[in-house]
């Protein structure tokens, strides 16, 4: 199994940008746009391999999984963080913050 398989990819439609989103929570901050659900759900999948690549160049660990019902952990964590920031924080900000916390 590749790692990015590790990582919900959620594709929806937005009614205020006529257009479908696609996330990754708790890998990237952000994601994609387009026109086509499938496409979008592609390109999730390219920017997920090419951010682990950038992790592991880095040599950085990966962020926890968001599979496996981790996904409404992390959301609920990162509900928190936003509220308290005013944003929502990318999987390195989780990181840092997390690795502060238990210290």
């Amino acid at each position: 199994m590749k790692d990015s398989a590790r990582y919900a990819k959620i594709v929806e439609w937005s009614d205020e940008d006529q257009c479908y989103i696609g996330r990754i929570p708790g890998l990237i901050r952000g994601g994609c746009h387009g026109p086509d659900e499938q496409s979008v759900f592609a390109e999730l999948c390219e920017i997920a391999e090419e951010v682990i690549a950038s992790f592991h160049a880095e040599g950085d660990p990966l962020p926890p999984p968001t599979n496996n019902g981790n996904l409404h952990k992390l959301l609920a964590e990162w509900d928190e963080r936003k509220a308290d920031a005013g944003v929502m924080p990318d999987a390195r900000e989780f990181k840092k913050a997390s690795l502060t916390a238990s210290h």
